[in-house]
């Protein structure tokens, strides 16, 4: 269970973020300034983003795994 497992948590956390991002402000804000800058804006704006998001997911990841270390699953769950 353990790939399938980590596969299955992957493609969840995938759903949630990518369902969570589109349409919201940090979304039309990145293709606004993507339409200022023209093609070489595009990209800055894209790794900009990126770097911004994967970030911002990092600190959540921790603040995460730091909880689950003072509280238990099962009490997250109810």
């Amino acid at each position: 269970d353990g790939e399938v497992g980590h596969i299955k948590k992957n493609r969840k956390a995938f759903l949630l973020v990518f369902a969570a991002e589109i349409g919201d402000r940090s979304f039309i804000s990145a293709a606004a300034l993507s339409a200022q800058g023209g093609p070489e804006g595009a990209v800055a704006v894209f790794l900009g983003s990126i770097s911004a998001h994967g970030v911002a997911t990092l600190l959540a990841v921790a603040l995460g795994d730091l909880i689950s270390s003072y509280v238990s699953a099962a009490w997250i769950k109810k």
